[in-house]
């Protein structure tokens, strides 16, 4: 199942995918590669996402601000202190409104200098 996610104050969007059935495994945070939407590139973030939730897994995949359909950040921020934040807020938004409170940082390019 998947669904829209709106969070960081309603300017940022992302997609989460979940299982069918609950587990208590951690949820993977699925971060952009360069200046790739939330799809991936070549949509390898979206098939990640598909095939976590076969194994039993959460996912969210999100655009980071001023990407995608993400609005820009004002004030602005240096791109690793924005995706810090954008990343910070998702795991915030995800843990009140989904429970989900474990979280396995994943990304190519940036999106692996970001998680890091």
């Amino acid at each position: 199942m998947e669904s829209a996610v709106t969070f960081g104050g309603g300017r940022l969007l992302g997609v989460l995918s979940q299982p069918e059935s609950s587990a208590d495994r951690p949820c993977l945070l699925i971060l952009n590669a360069g200046l790739v939407y939330r799809a991936g590139p070549g949509r390898l973030s979206w098939d990640l996402a598909h095939w976590a939730a076969d194994l039993g897994f959460s996912s969210f995949r999100f655009d980071w601000s001023g990407l995608g359909d993400s609005a820009p950040r004002i004030p602005p921020l240096g791109a690793i202190e924005s995706a810090v934040a954008d990343a910070g807020d998702a795991m915030d938004h995800l843990t009140a409104e989904f429970g989900l409170r474990r979280f396995v940082l994943v990304g190519l390019c940036s999106g692996a200098v970001f998680g890091h």
